[in-house]
């Protein structure tokens, strides 16, 4: 996700104030708790005014490094700094200000960036209502904050929720941006994202084939943006099994990633790891192997072995080594993986329910419907509850629950 910097006005400077002797009996006189000062200078309520603008100037500067560091993926040194210009913000201007609204949203943009949903939509949902009492519900401001919380929406489950914010935002961006804005890319790809999680991925590529086109354009073939869309295209072409389109762009995000972030990037190994899901696909496990490897190895130094990244990454592995015939290994790492997801999406995310799946499709692989069964059951239950029973997912789930019942049965 983006963020946005703040324009700084340049700061008055006042005249210079010209001195005056005091005697020593008006010194004496003085109330000890009035500051003496020289009359010709500026009063106490100037002074006041003039210390807030150079809070406020601190406060820009430091948001505008953040947004920085933020685009470098420096997330550590981002983070104290958003903090420090939003607690500035807050005591000068207070809650119901734009400025503090944008630094919400901001902040919020970089904890969505590592996983931290749930410290991230608050901020973004106190953003929103600022923006849309101060500037109104069609301010691009507004809207730039109703695709982000509609893209933490998409990644948390709450579809429902989230696509009339995409769809609104969309519109309003297009509206009010020229339609080759880099920000009206992003609005796109976000709304593809929904459409991706509801296995509709025909409406996706459109999307995201425009929004790669505007990027190209507006930001240039190497910035990180451009390699992010390229990559979550490249997915969707997979999904499709186009891979003459998939691989290019595969490999073409993954080049952006590397040379902007580093090949030990925990970006970096996200991408890599939609590289490796096309050998995945294809059967070629040889080559998908060594990316996921690889991945873990610097997420785990990078991230900590429970971070949600970490545990994805272990799943896309989990099932190289179950298609290689060594269940015990994709058992090990799927278990762990259903504990770190349980730990940050919680019982009812579609993401704890695609690893209990995938646990129930390996215990079945073994013969081992028993254990199978309450796998498929709680899968079942989550998506049909979040997804619906029309969603593919759901009925891949019912399907393979169909058929554990019905050897369940014959074999009592």
């Amino acid at each position: 996700m983006f963020a946005r910097k703040l324009t700084i006005p340049a700061r008055s400077q006042p005249k210079a104030a010209q001195p005056k002797v005091l005697s020593r009996a008006l010194l004496l006189l003085s109330l000890p708790f009035v500051a003496i000062s020289c009359a010709s200078g500026p009063t106490a309520a100037e002074r006041v005014a003039m210390a807030k603008r150079a809070d406020l100037e601190t406060a820009g500067l430091q948001q505008n490094l953040a947004v920085e560091y933020q685009s470098e993926r420096k997330l550590d040194k981002a983070e104290p700094l958003y903090l420090e210009a939003l607690a500035i913000y807050q005591r000068v201007l207070g809650e119901e200000a734009t400025e503090t609204a944008l630094t919400k949203s901001n902040l919020a943009s970089l904890y969505q960036t590592d996983a931290r949903n749930n410290e991230a939509e608050p901020l973004y949902r106190d953003a929103l209502e600022t923006q849309r009492q101060l500037l109104g519900e069609n301010s691009i401001e507004a809207a730039w904050s109703m695709t982000s919380l509609g893209s933490l929406l998409t990644n948390r489950g709450s579809y429902a929720e989230a696509e009339p914010l995409l769809t609104e935002s969309l519109l309003t961006h297009r509206t009010l941006l020229d339609e080759n804005d880099a920000r009206t890319a992003i609005a796109l790809r976000n709304l593809a994202a929904w459409h991706s999680a509801q296995n509709d991925f025909m409406k996706a590529v459109p999307l995201l084939t425009r929004s790669l086109k505007i990027q190209r354009a507006a930001l240039s073939n190497t910035h990180i943006e451009t390699g992010a869309t390229a990559a979550k295209l490249a997915r969707v072409f997979g999904e499709l099994s186009r891979f003459d389109e998939a691989y290019p762009l595969a490999h073409e995000a993954l080049s952006i990633h590397e040379w902007a972030l580093g090949d030990n990037n925990p970006l970096t190994a996200r991408i890599r790891n939609g590289l490796g899901a096309l050998y995945w696909r294809q059967g070629r496990y040889d080559e998908a192997q060594p990316l996921y490897e690889r991945s873990l190895h610097d997420q785990e130094i990078a991230l900590g072995r429970s971070h949600p990244d970490t545990a994805i990454t272990m799943q896309y592995l989990a099932l190289v080594h179950q298609d290689q015939g060594r269940p015990n290994v994709a058992l090990r790492l799927l278990s762990e993986a259903l504990v770190i997801g349980r730990n940050t999406y919680g019982d009812e995310h579609p993401s704890t329910a695609s690893t209990l799946y995938n646990l129930g499709v390996i215990y079945t692989s073994q013969g081992q419907t028993s254990k199978a069964r309450p796998y498929f059951t709680e899968a079942m239950t989550i998506n049909r509850r979040v997804l619906g029973m029309q969603h593919p997912m759901t009925r891949r789930i019912q399907h393979a629950l169909n058929q554990i019942n019905g050897v369940v049965a014959s074999n009592e």
